[in-house]
């Protein structure tokens, strides 16, 4: 069994030109600040960016050894991922948004699980969320989106649910690039790629600890509600039927269990994902 040491691993993190500057500032800072330090940091630039992120990766490119790829349009998460996950150059890959940031010892924990069980794929771990509304700082409150740490109950969860906080994840690049690595299902990027994963019998797994802080704000539900949301969602629905993830019937069951809440307001939707959907995720 092998034993990584502090650069054997790289961090993939995408931004693109909506991204926040002082977000993107925390997210690397939280990267200089971990107990074991990556050996490259990848940022795929998903088309032009702002001067404001430009000064950003300038300041941390001597802080951090920033790989930039600068994609020349942008064309959605899933490419840039898939970009960016074929410029990595270590075997073990950790993911980043732009607006989390990683707890201290998040990478030393990661890394020494894969270490140590050699026949998980892809480990995760539970996701801190401050839920934060404009109209109203003072209902501000934070939960933590826990997920099944065993990977037959994480294999059992995911029927039906994404059993993976896709910014908290640390994965084997020979597995991922097995399965066709990210591929173009917006929205669902990462849910796709876990299920063919689990469908070549590849294991995952969570920690039972925060790997990761971020803020879910009122952009974060308007992006889960409406028609554009509820198209993407039929057809990754669609797509798990087509490869025998869902029988007809789990796909009707996937389809209507989650068809209210695209059409919820995003007042209802916040206290929808935050006190009911975060408070039963075990």
């Amino acid at each position: 069994m092998k034993s990584y040491l502090p650069g054997d691993f790289s961090v993939l993190l995408p931004i693109y030109l909506k991204a926040d500057p002082c977000e993107l500032q925390q997210c690397l800072n939280s990267l200089v600040n971990q107990t074991l330090v990556p050996g490259e940091v990848v940022v795929v630039e998903d088309g032009p960016i702002t001067d404001e992120l430009d000064n950003v990766l300038v300041e941390y490119s001597t802080k951090v050894n920033l790989v930039r790829h600068q994609c020349l349009e942008h064309r959605g998460l899933g490419p840039a991922l898939q970009e960016g996950l074929l410029r990595c150059s270590h075997p073990i890959i950790a993911r980043m948004d732009s607006d989390d940031v990683s707890v201290p010892l998040r990478f030393e924990q990661q890394m020494a699980f894969l270490d140590f069980n050699p026949e998980i794929s892809v480990v995760g771990g539970t996701l801190r969320e401050t839920f934060s509304s404009a109209s109203d700082q003072e209902s501000s409150v934070e939960l933590d989106r826990e997920l099944p740490v065993d990977p037959r109950k994480l294999r059992a969860f995911a029927r039906f649910r994404n059993p993976l906080n896709h910014p908290t994840v640390m994965f084997r690049r020979a597995a991922i690039l097995e399965v066709g690595g990210y591929q173009d299902c917006p929205y669902f990027e990462d849910y796709f790629l876990w299920v063919r994963l689990l469908l070549s019998q590849k294991k995952l797994a969570n920690l039972p600890c925060v790997v990761v802080n971020t803020t879910a704000d009122d952009s974060y539900f308007d992006r889960r509600t409406g028609r554009d949301y509820q198209k993407s969602e039929r057809d990754f629905a669609c797509r798990l039927l087509e490869l025998k993830f869902h029988t007809n019937l789990e796909h009707i069951v996937f389809r209507i269990s989650r068809a209210p809440v695209r059409w919820m307001s995003t007042q209802f939707a916040r206290k929808f994902y935050g006190y009911i959907l975060r408070q039963n995720q075990k």
